[in-house]
C-alpha cells in the first residue's frame, strides 16, 4: 500500500470514530435530559397529584364539638368554624367543609345523616358522582344504596304522616286533599318535611328560603309559620307537624 493509501485510510478511520463518539455524546446527553424532566416532573406533579388526592377522599383536619355541660347542648358554632378557618389558612392554602353527623332512623332502618354546605363539599370532593343536581337549601342528597333501599328517584316526594310533598310537579297534599302554598311557604315546608326532628332557629329557616341574611326575620318566619298551620293542620292552634321549641325554633313531626 501507498504512503497516500495509508494516510487516506488513517484519515476515514479517525473520522469515523469521532462520528461514533459524537452520536454516543448526544445520545448520553438526550438520555440525561430527560432523566432530569421526569425527575422533575415527578417532583412537581407527584407532590399536587397526592395533595389532591387526600383532599378528595378525607378531611386531614376534623374539629369535634365539646358539650355544654351548663346549658346542656354541644355541638360547633359557626364563629368556632370561622376562626378554625382562619388559623389554618394563615399557614397555607386549604380547602374546607363542613359536616354535621346525625344518627336517624328512616322507616326503623338506621341511617347516618350528614348536614353539608354543598357548595363547600362540591369544591373538596371531586370524585363525587351526583344524578341529578346538587341540592340546594332544603332538598336532600342521599347515598345510591339508600336510594336504592328506598325506592328513590330524583325530584322524589317527601311524606310525613298525612303530608306529602312531591318536588317534581311543586304540590302538597294533605290526607290526600291538595293544598295550595305560596312559593315561600313551600320551600319552608320542604325545608323542615326534608330533616323530620330537626329544630330551625328562626334565623336559619329564615337565611335557608329567603336567601339573605337575617336582619329582622322573627316576624315574617312567624307570619308564614302560621299561615302554614292554617293550610296544613286540622287544628292549627294544637299541630300535629308544624311545631314550635320554645326559645329554639320549629320542627317537623310525623303528627303523633
Amino acid at each position: 500500500m501507498t504512503n497516500t493509501g495509508m494516510f487516506f485510510r488513517m484519515l476515514l478511520s479517525a473520522v469515523f470514530r469521532r462520528r461514533s463518539r459524537a452520536v454516543m455524546a448526544v445520545v448520553a446527553s438526550l438520555v440525561g435530559a430527560a432523566t432530569l424532566s421526569c425527575l422533575a416532573m415527578i417532583c412537581i406533579a407527584v407532590p399536587q397529584q397526592m395533595n389532591q388526592e387526600m383532599r378528595a377522599y378525607g378531611a386531614n383536619l376534623i374539629v369535634t364539638p365539646l358539650a355544654d355541660s351548663e346549658n346542656g347542648k354541644s355541638g360547633i358554632d359557626d364563629a368556632m368554624v370561622e376562626h378554625t378557618t382562619q388559623m389554618v389558612s394563615a399557614k397555607g392554602s386549604e380547602k374546607h367543609a363542613t359536616y354535621r353527623y346525625e344518627n336517624v332512623r328512616v322507616n326503623a332502618a338506621p341511617y347516618v345523616m350528614a348536614g353539608v354546605n354543598p357548595a363547600q363539599v362540591r369544591n373538596l370532593n371531586h370524585h363525587w358522582v351526583v344524578d341529578g343536581s346538587w341540592p340546594s337549601a332544603g332538598k336532600v342528597l342521599v347515598g345510591r344504596d339508600v336510594a336504592d333501599a328506598m325506592g328513590l328517584k330524583v325530584g322524589g316526594s317527601i311524606t310525613i304522616g298525612g303530608i306529602v310533598l312531591d318536588d317534581r310537579t311543586k304540590t302538597v297534599t294533605v290526607e290526600g286533599e291538595p293544598v295550595s302554598l305560596t312559593p315561600t311557604e313551600y320551600a319552608i315546608l320542604h325545608l323542615l318535611m326534608a330533616n323530620p326532628g330537626k329544630v330551625f332557629s328562626t334565623k336559619v329557616l329564615y337565611e335557608s328560603v329567603w336567601q339573605e341574611a337575617a336582619l329582622g326575620s322573627e316576624g315574617a318566619v312567624a307570619v308564614h309559620i302560621r299561615h302554614l298551620r292554617e293550610k296544613i293542620e286540622i287544628n292549627p292552634s294544637e299541630p300535629r307537624y308544624l311545631k314550635v321549641v320554645w326559645g329554639q325554633g320549629y320542627k317537623m313531626e310525623g303528627g303523633k
